[in-house]
């Protein structure tokens, strides 16, 4: 990417860590940034669906005021380092099931390899 399509370091890594790797998606967002400049939105990015998934996770119905807290300890999280180490069965969280279920996240299994992913999440695993 920074030697055929002159993309900077930063960028390419930004780039590949939000389409995970799929250079076709990759290609339209360079071009699209290219004649969109500051308009440039890349697809998928904080669309109306996704801002009510986290309003609804937040809320939380079926957890009790500790999974509540612990919903937007979780989220935060995420949005600073991309991802959340879990404790428990993801099944047996409701904080896991619920960010899954309003598609804000997925479940990685441990020691994954996945594009933006640190291999210092497994704890050099």
């Amino acid at each position: 990417m920074t030697d055929v399509w002159k993309v900077g370091p930063n960028l390419t890594m930004s780039l590949l860590n939000h389409f995970g790797g799929h250079i076709w998606d990759t290609y339209n967002a360079v071009s699209q940034l290219a004649t969109r400049k500051e308009d440039f939105r890349p697809a998928g990015v904080w669309d109306a669906s996704a801002t009510m998934g986290i309003l609804n996770a937040l809320k939380l119905k079926d957890g009790n005021e500790e999974d509540r807290k612990r919903m937007k300890e979780t989220l935060i999280q995420m949005a600073r380092n991309g991802f959340v180490p879990l404790l428990d069965d993801p099944l047996d969280d409701p904080v896991a099931r619920k960010i899954s279920e309003k598609n804000i996240g997925g479940v990685v299994k441990k020691g994954s390899v996945i594009v933006g992913l640190p291999k210092t999440v497994w704890n050099g695993e």
